[in-house]
């Protein structure tokens, strides 16, 4: 599974400086002086996940070396651990108050419920930013967000072909027991 991980995080990473390129680059047009950019990363779970942990320091890492000077901005919606109805909306008034005056150039999502959450409320928590988005495995969503705003690298994660190649390695075997949360990840691995 680390495997999976970090080639997650490499192929976004890899993908990252295209995107802001794209992003950026009408912003540089015209400009003497360089301006500082500011880039929210909204992250589906929580810093101590090492899938988050690990796409923050990737991001970080690329952000420093720009021609430009980047404000790095992360919030955490922590959905595998709070998923209370009404949770998305009162985060949301949060981003608004928080990030009132502030203007993102650029989102990141990291993983499904940021992406879903940005769908849902990004044009009223931050107006019109293009996002990025890495670790989108539900096919109902990547087909929802618009290309016009959201580009990334969508996950994908073969469970038949692993249940087949652990059933290989072990013969024999009557039941096995898959173990998921109650995540959007969680439900598509039920599936």
């Amino acid at each position: 599974t680390k495997g999976l991980k970090m080639s997650r995080n490499l192929a976004f990473v890899k993908c990252l400086p295209l995107g802001l390129l794209c992003c950026f680059c009408a912003f540089a047009q015209g400009q003497t002086e360089p301006l500082k950019r500011n880039v929210l990363v909204l992250n589906s779970y929580h810093l101590a996940y090492p899938w988050t942990s690990e796409v923050v320091r990737g991001v970080a890492s690329v952000l420093t070396t720009q021609p430009f000077e980047v404000e790095l901005w992360t919030e955490f919606l922590d959905a595998k651990r709070v998923a209370a109805p009404g949770a998305f909306e009162a985060f949301r008034s949060f981003l608004v108050g928080k990030y009132d005056g502030i203007r993102m150039d650029l989102i990141i999502a990291s993983d499904d419920e940021a992406a879903a959450f940005l769908l849902q409320h990004r044009l009223d928590a931050f107006g019109d930013v293009p996002v990025v988005f890495c670790g989108v495995s539900d096919e109902k969503l990547l087909r929802q967000l618009p290309r016009t705003t959201f580009t990334g690298v969508r996950e994908n994660f073969d469970t038949e072909r692993l249940v087949r190649f652990a059933a290989g390695v072990f013969p024999g075997t009557e039941l096995m027991v898959v173990v998921t949360d109650h995540s959007a990840n969680g439900a598509g691995v039920k599936k």
